[in-house]
C-alpha cells in the first residue's frame, strides 16, 4: 500500500486543505482590492519639477495596479514605499508606509472621479494631477521598489 490514512494524516490533510482554501480565499479578496485603472501611475502637484517619471521638487505619489507604490517630496526628492488599497465606497487609496521592510503608519488620499484629482489631505489638501498613466518597471527600479 502506498499510502495509509491514519488519524495524523486525515489531520494533515485537513489543515492542508484549510490553508489551501485560505490562501485562495485570500487571493480573491486581494484581487477584489486591485488599484482601477484610472488611478495606476505618476501623481503629481501643478508646481512639481519632474524629470520623465521622477520627482525633482514638488510633491508626487506613484502607484502600481498591484497596490504597490511610493509618496515623495523635495527637494532633494525624499519618499517612503507604500502599500495601497482601493475603497471605492469612500474612493479612497488607503495605504501603510513602509521603511524598507519595517511598517509605519497607516494613511489615505481621496480620488475625486470628476476632477481626476487626489487630494493628499489635511492640512494644505494639495491636490495631485495624474502626469503619466503608468508606472514601468524601470521606475519602480529608480524608487527602490523593486
Amino acid at each position: 500500500m502506498l499510502f495509509e490514512m491514519t488519524k495524523g494524516n486525515a489531520m494533515f490533510i485537513s489543515h492542508t486543505s484549510l490553508g489551501v482554501a485560505l490562501i485562495i480565499f485570500a487571493s480573491v479578496a486581494y484581487a477584489e482590492e486591485q488599484i482601477p485603472p484610472e488611478l495606476v501611475g505618476v501623481w503629481a502637484t501643478d508646481s512639481a519639477v519632474l524629470k520623465g517619471q521622477m520627482l525633482f521638487e514638488g510633491q508626487a505619489m506613484y502607484i502600481g495596479a498591484d497596490g504597490v507604490g511610493a509618496i515623495s517630496g523635495g527637494p532633494p526628492p525624499i519618499g517612503f514605499k507604500i502599500i495601497a488599497t482601493f475603497n471605492a465606497q469612500k474612493n479612497t487609496l488607503e495605504f501603510d508606509a513602509y521603511e524598507g521592510n519595517q511598517r509605519g503608519p497607516h494613511g489615505w488620499v481621496t480620488f475625486d472621479p470628476k476632477s481626476k484629482t487626489i487630494d493628499l489631505g489635511a492640512p494644505k489638501h494639495d491636490q495631485l494631477h495624474r502626469r503619466y498613466d503608468i508606472f514601468p518597471d524601470e521606475t519602480k527600479r529608480a524608487l527602490g521598489l523593486l
